[in-house]
């Protein structure tokens, strides 16, 4: 299937199959930034998943930057972090200390993820951080480091 970001390619996994379009976008803060969509039950992916995704893809570059407040924000409350780490969030968005951001668009849901692989906190060991949105806005932090596998 292709779509206006990507070919759908069809993998299989233990659990059966995943459709995925895998492309990478430019932001003028990170450079590429990867871009995934998955459909694990073979169904090809929605309209309104594909119509969210492009819109995303299309600016994404607002996208990481909301992603990065708000990360600054949730973290900066001080629930996660020790204080020399919540002096890392002492610094303007772009400069947070998060890198290789990556979205992942989930077919049929109108959540979706954007993880920030690598960081300098420790919250961020070992597969990152991130930040569910829900549609164009962000909706919760997304702590990773308890995650069995990413």
């Amino acid at each position: 299937m292709t779509l206006k970001f990507g070919e759908l390619k069809k993998v299989a996994t233990d659990d059966g199959f995943i459709w995925y379009a895998e492309t990478e976008l430019e932001s003028a803060i990170f450079g590429q930034v990867t871009f995934c969509l998955v459909s694990t039950d073979g169904a090809d992916v929605d309209d309104e998943t594909t119509l969210i995704a492009e819109r995303i893809a299309s600016d994404i570059d607002r996208y990481v930057k909301e992603g990065l407040a708000f990360l600054k924000d949730e973290l900066g409350r001080g629930r996660f972090l020790s204080k020399d780490e919540l002096s890392l969030l002492d610094v303007p968005v772009y400069k947070l200390p998060f890198s290789s951001p990556q979205c992942t668009f989930y077919a049929r849901d109108k959540q979706w993820l954007m993880r920030f692989a690598e960081g300098a906190l420790d919250i961020c060991e070992p597969y990152g951080i991130g930040v569910i949105f829900e549609g164009e806005k962000p909706l919760c932090l997304e702590n990773l480091e308890l995650s069995s596998e990413c």
